[in-house]
């Protein structure tokens, strides 16, 4: 009985430790379909002066790792998506003129991943992680990484005619 209060107790403060105070959120403009899009490309926001450079790469591959896994294929330039990326240092409150979007006050230090539509010139998904960059020391790639996964793990869509290995096989 004891083995097992304690293997509760230390698994308890072991999740414990590892929460995170990082709210993640996305929205989807549910007035357009995401079914018909092969291809994206990423476009950084020119608000990053202050956000290393090294954490903007590990941002642009997780980005990129979670949109090969539906099927998009990277292009240079005019992909079906664009996928823009920000950091925002301070607290913000996120105004939408969108009705499909709601405005959200956001912690300092916020990670925002929108994807718009070239062909609709429209705003179709939006993702953030909320205080993420709260403290001004450096932040752990692990960290990093982890936020934009768990945001990307939340866009619904595959590309047009993509169908997974997993799928395929049954």
């Amino acid at each position: 009985m004891k083995t097992i209060f304690y293997t509760a107790l230390c698994l308890f403060a072991l999740a414990s430790c590892t929460s995170s105070k990082v709210r993640v959120e996305t929205t989807l403009d549910e007035r357009v379909s995401l079914a018909y899009n092969r291809t994206y490309s990423i476009l950084k926001s020119s608000g990053l002066q202050g956000f290393a450079e090294e954490n903007q790469q590990i941002i642009v591959d997780e980005i990129e790792r979670q949109m090969r896994a539906r099927g998009y294929t990277y292009q240079e330039e005019k992909g079906d998506l664009s996928v823009l990326f920000s950091v925002y240092s301070d607290a913000f409150r996120l105004k939408q003129t969108d009705p499909a979007y709601s405005a959200s006050k956001l912690k300092k230090g916020t990670l925002l991943i929108h994807l718009v539509d070239e062909t609709l010139n429209r705003s179709v998904w939006m993702g953030y992680a909320s205080g993420l960059f709260e403290k001004t020391q450096a932040i752990p790639e692990s960290q990093v990484r982890s936020a934009t996964r768990r945001i990307m793990d939340q866009y619904p869509a595959l590309a047009y005619g993509y169908v997974p290995m997993k799928m395929a096989q049954q």
